[in-house]
């Protein structure tokens, strides 16, 4: 064909009937061969699609392969590989993805140096991406429903994944479509990789600096999630910002001021304002974690307090979660979750929460992140309320219409308690029915990700009955519904 690259790779993807990829190389691992084997490999790989060869080259594929090459274990590898089947039919699109954050996620554990660049604990990733999705929880089980995430410090594309995945988990048939950007090469290659197996578009996965190159410059969107890291200055770029801040102002991203050039984390949360889609088109949410300088940093009428006194008149900001310490890698600093929204609707309230004590010492140090968010005391709450509620329906003294009742009652008598919905009170069944016979239940927290959606700010052991709201159902019912000794009380917006 006598065609340009690019309309050449329109026809072959429109071709594949859906793909994101393709490739045009007669061969495959199972035809290259062990007498030439880099050579072969190397033209295998320059048939894939130009998003596909762009990957391989920012993890400089063709220097690693050489370095297998020459230890002669490059041949026995590409058999390893060929071995194993991870065809659509064995592995989903949608699981392939998983898969590859798990390698991602062991990957980085295992680096002791500077992990902590360039990914996020999960236990953070899914709080905070519960923490900014699960107030549209409702619409996003509607069928036909669309919506866009962006993280504008990418890394990995760990906060695409798990938005993708949370809103996968509500409604496998709902569209989440990922934007990011991202200045690390290999961090970027990584991202662009996991989009490719989920099947999103990688042209919307950039590579550059977010702050002084914005990619996306004219995109909104719909929820937007970001860890930027942590005391980095902006001195390459700071006539760049500075430069946009004086001739362009409010039309521009940093109007309300700027921070410290030794710290670029209220830049970051800048940026994400001002990609907030309009109120009246549905509104925007937005999570980022930052350390404790953007909180603290600076007098009255200086560029820390000026930025976050516009943040607070403009009423964006919802909540600030403290975490506890110890939770990132190789980094002992406070952290905290901030999560802003253009649709908080009348009320001007800010929640401040303290959760640095919720959490749990690992088996395992990884680095110094030592510490886990998982709470021994909530899991054994859904097991006790799945326990009742999977007695109830199998003595048929309930029926599905009595457990909408009781979330009727629920809305009703406590609602700023979040995340006991129908639908979660049937997974905290399933959950008991599946590990009944499962001793050590709260180890059991990581193959539910779903629990996210129920946030509990403080527990506490004392002889008080577990759950008063559900008690006081159950006295309503003419029973009572739990003895094990927790108070709690729920996330309020």
């Amino acid at each position: 064909m006598n065609l340009p690259e690019e309309a050449q790779e329109k026809l072959l993807l429109r071709a594949t009937g859906g793909l994101s990829f393709f490739n045009i190389s007669k061969m495959n691992l199972s035809k290259l061969g062990e007498a030439g084997i880099a050579a072969n490999l190397e033209a295998y790989i320059q048939g894939f699609s130009k998003d596909a060869r762009e990957i391989f080259e920012h993890f400089k594929f063709s220097e690693f392969t050489g370095q297998l090459n020459d230890a002669n274990l490059l041949y026995k590898i590409v058999q390893k590989v060929r071995q194993t089947d991870l065809s659509p039919k064995a592995i989903s699109n949608h699981d392939m993805g998983l898969v590859f954050e798990e390698l991602i996620r062991r990957f980085a554990e295992g680096s002791n140096e500077t992990a902590g660049e360039h990914f996020t604990p999960r236990d953070i990733v899914r709080l905070t991406t519960a923490l900014v999705f699960m107030e549209d929880d409702d619409a996003l089980t509607k069928p036909g429903i669309i919506r866009t995430i962006y993280d504008p410090t990418a890394g990995t594309g760990g906060f695409l994944s798990s938005g993708m995945e949370y809103v996968h988990e509500l409604n496998p048939q709902a569209v989440m479509r990922g934007f990011g950007q991202e200045l690390n090469p290999e961090s970027y290659a990584i991202c662009k990789a996991d989009m490719l197996i989920k099947g999103q578009e990688v042209k919307n996965i950039k590579l550059g600096n977010t702050l002084s190159d914005d990619q996306l410059y004219a995109d909104k969107f719909d929820y937007m999630l970001s860890n930027p890291p942590f005391g980095v200055d902006w001195k390459k770029i700071e006539s760049d910002i500075k430069d946009e801040n004086s001739l362009k102002g409010f039309d521009g991203r940093f109007g309300p001021g700027l921070p410290r050039v030794s710290d670029g984390s209220l830049l970051f949360l800048l940026h994400l304002i001002s990609k907030l889609r309009d109120s009246a088109d549905g509104g925007v949410r937005i999570g980022i974690i930052l350390n404790g300088s953007p909180l603290f940093t600076d007098g009255t009428g200086f560029g820390e307090s000026e930025i976050r006194r516009y943040i607070l008149e403009a009423d964006l900001l919802e909540a600030i979660v403290a975490l506890p310490t110890d939770m990132f890698y190789n980094t002992g600093i406070s952290t905290y979750v901030w999560v802003l929204s253009n649709k908080k609707g009348t009320e001007r309230k800010v929640q401040l929460i303290k959760s640095v004590n919720l959490c749990g010492k690992m088996r395992k140090s990884l680095g110094i992140n030592q510490l886990t968010l998982i709470l021994f005391h909530l899991i054994k709450l859904y097991w006790q309320i799945g326990a009742y509620i999977s007695a109830k329906l199998s003595t048929a003294q309930w029926g599905d219409a009595v457990v909408n009742q009781l979330v009727n009652h629920l809305a009703l008598t406590q609602p700023n308690l979040k995340g006991f919905t129908r639908r979660n009170l049937f997974r905290m069944r399933q959950f008991y029915e599946a590990y009944a016979q499962n001793k050590k239940v709260s180890a059991l927290l990581t193959q539910l990700p779903w629990t996210h959606n129920l946030i509990i700010l403080s527990i506490r052991m004392d002889k008080a009955p577990a759950c008063p709201c559900l008690d006081d159902w159950a006295g309503l019912m003419g029973t009572r519904c739990f003895a094990h000794p927790t108070i709690y009380k729920s996330f309020t917006r």
